[in-house]
């Protein structure tokens, strides 16, 4: 049975957490956090208590909201009663309440506040993979991509998660033009690889690469580092911008030709028509 890290957060802390999961992701650690987890129709409550006694560790988010949180207390409460090690990662200071205080005293923390969230994700990361080799990778969400025999191949899509209402108009372009589509959230993953190796491989294999740019573009590293390796593998790129911005183009694609489908979605897909038919695509 697959073993994965149930993280333990307030919900206060949603967005923290979120990033927490996704970077641990990113590392092809497998991850189970509420409510993503959750299947429709199920007790909030049953499914957590489930989802803890089958996990292999819990990474416990740390501050004054998950101190005061019942939920975050119980969910500790059960890890203790499981035998579970905890991992404690803290995100904001505040102190602990008397009963979070004696279940984790004795415990590692790692501190990821002030300056040291980039560093402290990498050690949370290295922690996880290096003491519990028996957690798998995340096995569940898996999406199948489109299958269509006689597709021309794939294009690599990257993005951030607050587009994608866009990207499902922009892949309705790729299927009229019989191309099938790889993309993070939603297409067939290989959970045994490292993420980064994975992403080489698929961008290297596509027949293009779309960078979708919103507002959020900025606030992971991987659009930007997946735009630069496209790059240097030839293939072709396109810029697309999905939503007006707040602040400037991001200055890496600033160079690069993009095409405008922000303000008239419609127009803006005859411009990339056209620029797929000048690419022979």
């Amino acid at each position: 049975m697959s073993k994965y890290v149930f993280i333990s957060y307030a919900a206060r802390d949603q967005e923290k957490a979120g990033e927490i999961c996704a970077h641990l992701e990113r590392a092809g650690i497998c991850c189970w956090i509420a409510p993503r987890d959750i299947k429709s129709g199920s007790s909030y409550g049953d499914a957590t208590i489930d989802a803890l006694r089958l996990s292999a560790v819990v990474l416990l988010v740390l501050s004054p909201e998950s101190n005061k949180s019942y939920h975050v207390n119980r969910e500790v409460r059960v890890a203790v009663e499981n035998i579970l090690p905890i991992l404690p990662v803290l995100i904001k200071e505040g102190g602990e309440s008397r009963e979070l205080s004696f279940f984790i005293r004795g415990y590692q923390w790692i501190d990821l506040t002030k300056d040291r969230w980039p560093t402290g994700l990498a050690m949370v990361a290295q922690s996880l993979a290096s003491q519990l080799p028996e957690i798998e990778q995340r096995r569940t969400k898996v999406y199948q991509q489109p299958q269509e025999l006689d597709t021309k191949g794939y294009v690599f899509i990257s993005y951030n998660r607050d587009s994608i209402d866009f990207i499902n108009r922009l892949k309705d372009i790729l299927k009229r033009r019989r191309y099938a589509y790889w993309d993070y959230s939603e297409s067939e993953r290989d959970y045994h690889n490292a993420l980064y190796k994975e992403l080489e491989e698929k961008i290297e294999n596509a027949k293009a690469f779309m960078s979708v740019v919103t507002d959020s573009w900025r606030e992971s590293e991987w659009p930007a580092a997946e735009y630069i390796y496209a790059k240097e593998a030839e293939i072709p790129v396109f810029v697309i911008q999905a939503k007006k911005l707040s602040r400037p183009f991001p200055i890496i694609i600033n160079q690069q030709t993009r095409i405008d489908m922000a303000s008239d979605f419609e127009k803006g897909a005859l411009v990339l028509e056209r620029e797929l038919d000048k690419e022979g695509l």
